[in-house]
């Protein structure tokens, strides 16, 4: 691996981050998977990585059409986080006619709206790491349709620029949070479009590794990617005919609508993803020799961990309980003052 630049590992047993992903492995590297979980169909060769646990409540277990309902919902509210920071930008003019304020002013509040995305992060990854991502989630969604309408009624100026406050505070949990179900690194978004404010990498991972394989992850990362993208340069064209055919107050109380419908979309279709999982599960984390030792087959056939096999397996939460706004569970012990010590 030298010849490429790529130093091979002496110390470490397992280099982390890595997994076995497939059978060819066992012929590859002597390792065996056989006791491991695999996908299914077209994906029968797969290792699901992480394993899944035996809980019909883990996140991983959870019915396909639930998983994609809930990438949906997150890809269109970023879509529409990017939307309202963009389709209000084309009516600099307009807004600098109507608040009898020059243009510096106006795009200052463009300014703010960033600055409030970019400080309020580090608070709500720390809220969702610590009370999990459907509260946050539905705060960010209430708040960013309220800023919205808010901001569609503004008589003055200090009425409107607190508007946009608002709404970057909002904006905040989506554009930090949704590809964290997902998994991945930095995204492709980040680097042929930077964002307009500071994005938390590490908890961006974290909602789409709560759901998805990591076989799964990329064409879901593509899809949130797409709909990102596509608010921050389509948000601008739209806006501006918003502004020049209807008015400039349209392109938020458009929004709202949209928001208010995105709201209760994720009451109704977006439980609670953070579920904590034995470390065995999670293969990238283990040395390949002892990959599957934890793992043994049941009467199915199916891969079980091995000391759950005499376990009774939970029953599934009910529906009604899932609708709650938060579960109660704190999933953190980290103090709130942690963003804190970073930004210091």
């Amino acid at each position: 691996m030298l010849i490429v630049g790529i130093l091979e590992d002496l110390k470490l047993e397992h280099v982390p981050g890595t997994a076995i992903m497939n059978d060819a492995s066992q012929e590859m590297g002597g390792v065996d998977t056989s006791r491991l979980k695999h996908g299914r169909g077209r994906d029968a060769h797969i290792v699901l990585v992480p394993q899944p646990s035996n809980d019909p409540n883990d996140p991983l277990n959870w019915p396909q059409w639930k998983k994609e309902m809930i990438i949906s919902l997150v890809s269109l509210a970023a879509l529409m986080a990017t939307c309202i920071y963009c389709t209000i930008l084309p009516a600099t003019l307009i807004l600098a006619q109507v608040f009898n304020e020059d243009i510096t002013s106006v795009s200052n509040s463009t300014g703010a709206h960033v600055m409030a995305i970019g400080c309020v992060t580090f608070f709500t990854s720390a809220s969702a790491k610590k009370w999990g991502k459907r509260p946050v989630f539905l705060a960010s969604m209430l708040c960013m349709t309220i800023a919205c309408v808010w901001g569609a009624a503004s008589q003055s100026w200090g009425s409107y620029f607190t508007a946009r406050v608002f709404q970057g505070m909002g904006v905040a949990p989506v554009e930090t949070l949704v590809t964290a179900m997902v998994g991945g690194n930095i995204t492709l978004s980040l680097i042929i479009h930077p964002p307009p404010a500071p994005y938390s990498i590490s908890v961006v991972q974290k909602l789409m590794i709560d759901i998805f394989f990591v076989h799964e992850r990329g064409t879901r990362m593509a899809i949130w990617n797409l709909c990102l993208l596509t608010g921050a340069t389509m948000g601008s064209v739209i806006g501006g005919y918003i502004s020049e055919d209807l008015s400039w107050r349209y392109n938020f109380g458009l929004a709202a609508i949209a928001l208010g419908i995105l709201f209760f979309g994720f009451f109704f279709f977006l439980p609670e993803t953070v579920y904590i999982r034995d470390i065995k599960y999670n293969l990238d984390e283990q040395s390949h020799e002892d990959l599957s030792g934890g793992f043994q087959k049941n009467a199915e056939g199916d891969a079980i961990q091995a000391e759950d096999g005499n376990l009774e397996v939970p029953p599934m939460i009910p529906y009604r309980t899932m609708l709650r706004p938060w579960t109660g569970k704190l999933y953190d012990t980290d103090s709130m003052t942690h963003p804190l010590h970073v930004i210091l």
